[in-house]
C-alpha cells in the first residue's frame, strides 16, 4: 500500500499539483504598464520614423539597457500584439513556476527535507501570485501580470539559484549572465550570491 509520505515525495507531484495551482493564482492583465513601453519600442525598431522627435527614443529609454526587444519582438510579429503579449507573459509565468521548483527541490535535496517540497512550492504561490481574480488578497506582486523584460530576467534569475542549490556552477553562471543582457537590475542579484556560494 503506498502511504501519503510516498505519495509526497513523488518528484512529479510539484510539478502536477504546483503548475496548475499558480495558473489559479496568476492573471494576465493585458497590455499595461511597461508592456506599453515594450509594444512601443518593437514598433520603433520595424518603423523609427513613427516616432521621430520622440525624446524617449532620441535620448534612450528603458530598451537602452538589455536585449528584451528582440527577444519579444517576434512574438508580436507571429501572433499580432495582443496574443503575442499573452503568450509571452503565459511562458514567462510558466518559466517562473518551473523555476520556483526547481529551487525548492533542490533546496529541499540540500537540507534533506524533501517530504516539504510541495508544500514549501504551494506555499510561495500563494505569497507570490497576485490572487485569484476579484479576491483582492495579495502579498508581494513578483509575477507580472503583463508582458515585461523583469519576468524573463527573474525566471532566469531564479533558474540560476535552483542550479547553484544544485552544484552546477558554470551553467548557474550562463543563465546569471543571459538574465542580465535582458534585465540588468532584476538578474544581477544573483551574480554576488554565485561568487559567494
Amino acid at each position: 500500500m503506498v502511504t501519503f509520505v510516498q505519495i509526497m515525495k513523488n518528484k512529479y507531484l510539484p510539478f502536477v499539483l504546483a503548475v496548475p495551482f499558480f495558473f489559479c493564482m496568476s492573471r494576465y492583465d493585458g497590455i499595461i504598464f511597461d508592456a506599453i513601453l515594450y509594444v512601443t519600442q518593437y514598433v520603433f525598431s520595424i518603423d523609427p520614423n513613427r516616432f521621430w522627435g520622440d525624446p524617449a527614443f532620441l535620448f534612450g529609454n528603458q530598451d537602452s539597457f538589455g536585449l528584451f526587444s528582440p527577444i519579444f519582438g517576434p512574438f508580436l510579429e507571429l501572433f499580432g500584439v495582443s496574443l503575442g503579449a499573452f503568450i509571452y507573459t503565459f511562458l514567462m509565468q510558466l518559466s517562473w513556476v518551473l523555476a520556483a521548483i526547481c529551487i525548492f527541490k533542490s533546496l529541499m535535496r540540500f537540507v534533506g527535507q524533501r517530504l516539504w517540497i510541495l508544500p514549501v512550492t504551494i506555499l510561495s504561490i500563494v505569497f507570490f501570485a497576485h490572487g485569484m481574480a476579484f479576491s483582492r488578497i495579495q502579498f508581494f506582486n513578483y509575477i507580472s501580470p503583463y508582458a515585461c523584460s523583469r519576468s524573463l530576467s527573474i525566471a532566469l534569475g531564479m533558474g540560476a539559484l535552483a542550479l547553484i542549490f544544485s552544484k552546477k556552477r558554470f551553467a548557474s553562471l550562463l543563465l546569471i549572465l543571459a538574465g542580465i543582457v535582458v534585465h540588468p537590475l532584476t538578474a544581477g542579484w544573483c551574480f554576488p550570491f554565485w561568487l559567494f556560494c
